[in-house]
């Protein structure tokens, strides 16, 4: 496992006002943001009644699609390609 920062917060201490409060609080905040992302897909999942053990590739989209519907998807899709097009 690579912490890649995480091992450097020593070497930018001196350059954090109160240190001693504030890594403790953003180390609780990264922590937080990273339980949502694993919470909030696995809640979806759960609203849809969709069956996560017969997923496949695409399993995500299938959700996509369950949660807010086809026509939100098209709409993102055409306005996606328009700015990838410039």
């Amino acid at each position: 496992m690579e912490l890649h920062g995480l091992d450097n917060t020593s070497t930018v201490a001196g350059e954090v006002e109160n240190p001693q409060r504030t890594y403790p609080r953003a180390m609780a905040g990264a922590v937080a943001l990273v339980a949502l992302g694993y919470v909030l897909p696995i809640g979806a999942v759960a609203l849809t009644g969709l069956d996560a053990n017969r997923w496949e590739t695409g399993g995500w989209a299938d959700v996509a699609r369950a949660v807010i519907g086809t026509g939100v998807a098209a709409r993102w899709w055409r306005w996606e390609s328009r700015w990838a097009a410039c």
